[in-house]
């Protein structure tokens, strides 16, 4: 029995010496110091994470077994805050703090030739009683910068702020022994937070910063929201009419994508709606989004005895920009999501967004088009374009695709003359595009009828949008 006990008291030491406790808990509020409910904060080493209440708070408490890590910088740096000196090192070099009064006397100094990697703190309130200012000179390796410090008194003496575990104390110059993370928050219609801890057993509290007007469209929790259907707006006199179709379970306060649909030359809303010619309802876009995307499908102007959107003198642009603005007043569009794509003269009509409205469309995915709804080259911002074209297109010639491709290839910055293979095949993605602004070209020579929507082109489209 004696050996059974001391048995169990030396395996509960060697538990206690690895077990150890994560209690970081604090509050998140937004810039005018309200509670933020269902923020979402997450310690990113661990992993472990809590929504917060109707109080902004949130408790992240877990017993860890095992060594938490330390903190080792990721760069070099140097801060002075609260009247502590902090030097972080990515790895081994000589440090220096030397302190000066303001007569240049030096009443201290401490140098470290070969400091190994980590977080070193200098208490430089405790060099400094009275209320003189203080000239602090720290290096790193070769990196120098110099501070002031005037104390700050209250009744209890100078004013300093504990800054964690110091392996010496008395203000010396000191490697810091702490746990080492970062907090991560997210909360919807916010900017995310990533906020630094020196220790798992702390008390934070948070400051998120809500997305600029531009991010946040008017639209955003308005309950008395349009519904699914065909409407028409005045545009400049004209009467034009749309379709709108919202998610079944469309919420205010949730960000969707916005695509929009334009039909082919002599095509309707209904054909695209119904799927007609062009693999399915929307272009093939609604099954696969899964209700995360709004889609609106403007209707064509005559143009001879057919509809399309020949955009003479930029009608049609206008109308998708009043079809945009209207969206963003009713509904809660995601303003860095916005795309369109289409068929024929819907695969003009996107070109001619591309062009026009790169500022405010995120992405295109013309499928049989070229410039003949013309091309707004004031425009000059790049645009992520997915292409699709057939060598033997009757209707649109290869070459006047080709034409629209290049110029937005140059506004992409891309390297014409560097494509890798993607899928679906035939599709090539072209190379040292600017970063955010790819080009994917899908020229195809398959049997049958090649002005035509392609079956493989559906999911290959939405793939490409919803990598934004």
């Amino acid at each position: 029995m004696y050996q059974r006990n001391i048995l169990f008291i030396v395996i509960a030491l060697a538990l206690s010496v690895h077990a150890q406790t994560i209690n970081v808990r604090g509050k998140v509020f937004n810039a005018s110091g309200k509670p933020i409910v269902n923020a979402v904060v997450e310690l990113a080493l661990q992993g472990f994470k809590d929504t917060t209440g109707t109080d902004g708070g949130f408790s992240i408490t877990k017993n860890y077994v095992g060594t938490l890590p330390p903190i080792v910088p990721h760069r070099e740096n140097m801060t002075f805050k609260k009247g502590v000196l902090e030097l972080s090192l990515a790895e081994q070099c000589p440090v220096a703090v030397e302190i000066f009064d303001v007569k240049g006397n030096l009443l201290k100094k401490e140098a470290l030739q070969n400091a190994t990697a980590g977080i070193y703190r200098m208490d430089i309130a405790e060099h400094n009683r009275a209320s003189k200012l203080l000239v602090i000179h720290a290096s790193i390796g070769q990196r120098a910068m110099t501070f002031r410090y005037l104390p700050l008194r209250n009744r209890s003496g100078v004013f300093t702020v504990p800054t964690g575990n110091s392996a010496a104390s008395g203000g010396g110059l000191a490697k810091i022994r702490a746990e080492a993370d970062t907090l991560k928050t997210s909360a919807e219609h916010y900017k995310p937070g990533v906020l630094p801890i020196a220790s798992y057993d702390t008390v934070v509290n948070i400051t998120l910063d809500t997305l600029t007007d531009d991010l946040v469209c008017a639209g955003c929790g308005k309950t008395g929201h349009p519904a699914s259907g065909t409407a028409t707006m005045d545009v400049e006199g004209t009467t034009r009419e749309y379709m709108l179709k919202l998610p079944a379970d469309y919420k205010p306060g949730k960000q969707y994508m916005l695509i929009f649909c334009p039909h082919w030359l002599g095509g309707t809303i209904d054909d695209v709606v119904g799927g007609k010619a062009c693999n399915g309802p929307y272009y093939g876009l609604e099954k696969l989004s899964e209700g995360k995307a709004i889609f609106i499908v403007p209707q064509g102007l005559k143009s001879g005895q057919y509809t399309g959107f020949s955009n003479t003198k930029g009608e049609d642009i206008t109308f998708f920009r009043e079809l945009l603005a209207y969206c963003n007043e009713n509904l809660c569009i995601d303003q860095k999501r916005v795309f369109s794509t289409g068929f024929s003269f819907g695969g003009m009509m996107s070109f001619a967004v591309g062009c026009a409205m790169n500022d405010v469309v995120r992405a295109i995915a013309p499928m049989s088009g070229a410039f003949y709804s013309g091309c707004d080259s004031s425009s000059q911002g790049p645009i992520a374009v997915w292409q699709a074209h057939g060598v033997s297109d009757g209707m649109v010639k290869l070459a006047d695709a080709q034409r629209a491709r290049d110029y937005f290839l140059t506004h992409n910055g891309c390297n014409r003359n560097k494509t890798v293979p993607v899928e679906p095949s035939p599709c090539v993605e072209y190379q040292d595009c600017k970063t955010g602004y790819p080009y994917i070209y899908c020229e195809f020579d398959e049997p049958g009828e090649q002005h035509g929507v392609r079956t493989w082109a559906a999911a290959a489209v939405w793939k490409f949008f919803s990598q934004f």
